[in-house]
């Protein structure tokens, strides 16, 4: 039998069988390709990604594929932090959509070094928690020198209307029987006349 082990020949029993353990555990694969992809990591170990790299905000409750688009885009969002776009790419993977005004294009000019925010919600609505979470996520994201003058929650229900007419039309028709103004009638008439004889003849004898 061959030992690809490099112990000794007076090792124990115990480290011999140790040894050989960890031979199967070489033959063991390891996905590192798919278990570092944000599309392909299975959902129980998403929070080890996203741990891993960096992500500064996390929630159990999220949907699956919200949990791989913030892992997916946690490089761009510490690559632009502080920026507009880092903060897009921080509230739109949650489902919302995300206005900035910064100070001098509010009217009338705000505050210097401020900036409003106006999340839409569309058809999901917004929680108590949802609202604290996004405030905290653009906390974590915002420049450190800039801050939130106004935080405006805009609820847009899309869907689709469509308006439909109909026509009835009826005819009521009464059929009752024919009665002419004038009925006339042609009679033709004749004139005739009989004559009746009568004649007696009387036979005697003698």
């Amino acid at each position: 039998m061959s030992d690809k082990t490099l112990l000794p020949a007076n090792a124990t029993p115990l480290e011999r069988a140790l040894a050989q353990t960890i031979l199967t555990l070489l033959d063991t694969p390891v996905p590192l390709n798919q278990l570092w992809d944000a599309d392909t990591c299975p959902v129980s170990l998403l929070p080890y990604l996203a741990s891993a790299r960096s992500v500064d905000r996390w929630n159990a409750n999220w949907p699956e594929e919200v949990k791989r688009r913030v892992v997916r885009d946690a490089f761009a969002v510490h690559q632009r932090k502080g920026t507009a776009g880092a903060l897009r790419r921080a509230i739109e993977p949650l489902g919302y959509r995300l206005s900035i005004q910064e100070w001098w294009q509010t009217e009338p000019p705000g505050q210097r070094g401020t900036f409003a925010l106006d999340v839409g919600v569309e058809n999901t609505g917004l929680s108590e928690a949802g609202y604290y979470e996004i405030e905290q996520i653009v906390d974590d994201v915002r420049p450190l020198s800039r801050h939130v003058a106004r935080l405006t929650v805009s609820a847009e229900i899309a869907g689709h209307a469509g308006a439909h007419a109909a026509c009835l039309e009826g005819e009521t028709v009464t059929v009752y029987p024919h009665m002419p103004e004038f009925v006339g009638a042609d009679v033709a008439s004749h004139s005739g006349a009989a004559a009746h004889v009568v004649e007696i003849i009387t036979v005697s004898n003698g």
